[in-house]
């Protein structure tokens, strides 16, 4: 009958088919998990064996209607919208294993009221926060060089953690700055002159075992 004649070969089939499966989830020598996280204030997302948060003192950052200066000054400006602090921490319960991560930059819509700066005017400078002090991973880079499409780039890339221990988690601390550059004409420029350029932080990443 037809029943008996397909069902060796049908079990055969199956058989294979769950080995398959089974090497799938397993993933043999990798596995890979992917994830994004956009900054909120404060969040914490995890996928697989990994755990990230994302800290920071606001949303975004943004510059509101401040005039040109050279990278000495920008890079040394401390003021509430021109600097932004967060934490990028990574926790591997799987270890061993790598967990790669990008850190990146979106523009966000601007405030009611506000023009915008453009790209090919504003610098970006990103550190890392180190007991002491800072030391610089990016030095001061027009936004148009890194955002060369669309709205989106990746500001620092790949970051690379290396997990040797289950549950052992590693922070990495990061501030931004950002200024209009100092080849920018800002002569017309008047009180009632609204000038904006607003960013928001995203971190995506994956972790291989």
């Amino acid at each position: 009958m037809f029943g008996e004649d397909k069902k060796p070969g049908f079990k055969i089939l199956v058989l294979f088919s769950l080995f398959a499966l089974l090497l799938l989830i397993t993933g043999g020598a990798v596995a890979i998990y992917n994830w994004t996280y956009t900054s909120g204030n404060p969040n914490t997302i995890s996928s697989g064996n990994i755990s990230v948060s994302f800290l920071e003192s606001s949303d975004t950052i943004s510059i509101n209607n401040a005039f040109p200066m050279p990278d000495e000054d920008g890079k040394y400006i401390n003021e509430e919208g021109d600097v932004f602090d967060f934490s990028v921490n990574t926790t591997a319960s799987g270890a061993p294993g790598n967990i790669v991560y990008n850190i990146n930059i979106t523009k966000v819509s601007l405030d009611s009221g506000y023009s915008a700066l453009n790209d090919n005017q504003v610098k970006i400078y990103l550190t890392s926060l180190v007991e002491g002090g800072e030391s610089e991973i990016m030095q001061p880079t027009l936004v148009s060089n890194i955002i060369t499409s669309g709205n989106t780039g990746v500001l620092r890339g790949p970051v690379t953690k290396n997990h040797t221990i289950a549950d052992k988690t590693y922070t990495d601390n990061y501030r931004l700055r950002l200024w209009v550059d100092n080849s920018v004409d800002g002569s017309s420029w008047t009180t009632s002159t609204k000038l904006q350029y607003k960013l928001k932080v995203s971190v995506d990443g994956e972790v291989s075992e």
